[in-house]
């Protein structure tokens, strides 16, 4: 008695859509999970925000060596940090207006947020390197010095890849990519920037209030 064997019928292909060109491809798009953008950023920062552990232990190691933090000679003026402090307080609220006008696809209140923020950003960086380049102390002449600069450079590479974020889903924004339901990119985009403000209020309490100037 021989044995029947049958063979399975081949699988249907892919729906597939003529490009002008002739060639075929398929129309089927890989799902997207929900929430994975927020998830993948949230585990960049986490990692960056283990590189500011590192600073700012790095920071207090060199001061508990030190006779004296900053060194003596050394007076730091404020003015240009707490107008850095006041201006990353306004970004953060308006960045909070930047969501709540995606979630509600209310894209010209979203645009302008999202230029508001920008000239905001813009605003520190410009006063960051303005501070850093001003000050009556050089990234090589002692150790504050070279923290100094290093903490703030932080900050500053932070705020201008923000700004870049921001043009990058402002310019998707305007041409109707977002909405209440598909807000996670720029939901991305404001804990990144977020993140930014935080980091910037640890760094000024370690640069400013917990080091003494000397005169």
């Amino acid at each position: 008695m021989t044995a029947v064997t049958t063979t399975p019928p081949p699988a249907e292909p892919a729906p597939t859509l003529a490009l002008p060109s002739g060639a075929r491809r398929a129309t089927a798009s890989p799902p997207s999970i929900p929430g994975a953008t927020v998830m993948g950023m949230a585990l960049i920062l986490a990692a960056d925000l283990m590189l500011l552990g590192v600073f700012l232990a790095a920071f207090f190691a060199l001061k508990g060596g030190a006779a004296s933090w900053p060194p003596r000679g050394v007076r730091l003026d404020v003015y240009l940090p707490t107008v850095v402090t006041i201006t990353a307080a306004m970004s953060a609220i308006s960045m909070g207006w930047v969501l709540y006008a995606v979630r509600r696809h209310d894209v010209g209140n979203a645009i302008a947020a999202m230029g508001l923020t920008i000239v905001f950003g813009l605003a520190m960086a410009n006063l960051q390197w303005y501070s850093m380049s001003k000050a009556p102390f050089g990234i090589a002449r002692h150790s504050y010095g070279s923290m100094y600069d290093l903490l703030i450079g932080y900050h500053l590479v932070h705020v201008i890849i923000g700004v870049v974020m921001i043009v990058i889903v402002g310019c998707r924004t305007l041409a109707g990519h977002f909405g209440r339901e598909q807000a996670e990119p720029v939901r991305a985009v404001a804990l990144f920037w977020q993140y930014g403000n935080i980091a910037w209020a640890i760094i000024l309490t370690a640069l400013f209030f917990i080091s003494r100037s000397h005169v």
